[in-house]
């Protein structure tokens, strides 16, 4: 007899962990995940070519800040200074070019004076590009006023690269 009540009990209680949350019903997969490494780091030498900064891959957290989703991207980031670029407009377009066949997402562009963000989309995946600027190491420019009205050369600025590439899960 008490072994039927023992098993009502663990029947009882697991239902209610269930109901409650304790115990998933059923695993939930990130909305969001990093393309393949061998495909992340393929990216990440032909950014490298296209624009001359040595780039590095590997996988780190995402927010996709137009739709909310979290989960986990190709990241990867590059800087140099010593590069003769006229803008961040001029390494945005250099960028571009490997992602051929994809298309733009107007609602992830931006451009100005000290930096520039693209958005690109093929399928299922998702890549958010980044270009922006600082003044290098020995450059001095003042805090008081915007950073495009530092009058340096370009070599005198460090440049930094990035990209996030994701796949959107179950599209």
């Amino acid at each position: 007899m008490s072994s039927r009540w023992g098993c009502r009990i663990g029947v009882a209680a697991g239902i209610w962990l269930g109901v409650c949350g304790a115990i998933p019903a059923y695993a939930q997969e990130d909305p969001l995940k990093a393309i393949p490494a061998d495909e992340c780091q393929k990216i990440a030498t032909q950014l490298q070519g296209a624009i001359g900064i040595p780039m590095k891959a590997g996988e780190d957290d995402f927010s996709d800040i137009n739709t909310g989703e979290d989960g986990r991207s190709c990241h990867i980031t590059g800087n140099a200074s010593d590069k003769t670029f006229a803008n961040p407009d001029e390494v945005m377009d250099k960028m571009t070019k490997i992602f051929d066949g994809w298309f733009d997402d107007p609602e992830r562009a931006d451009s100005g004076p000290d930096g520039a963000d693209k958005g690109l989309t093929k399928g299922n995946r998702l890549a958010v590009l980044g270009v922006s600027w600082e003044p290098g190491p020995g450059v001095n420019c003042s805090d008081k006023a915007p950073l495009a009205a530092c009058q340096i050369l370009p070599q005198q600025k460090l440049w930094t690269a990035t990209a996030d590439i994701v796949e959107k899960a179950g599209k």
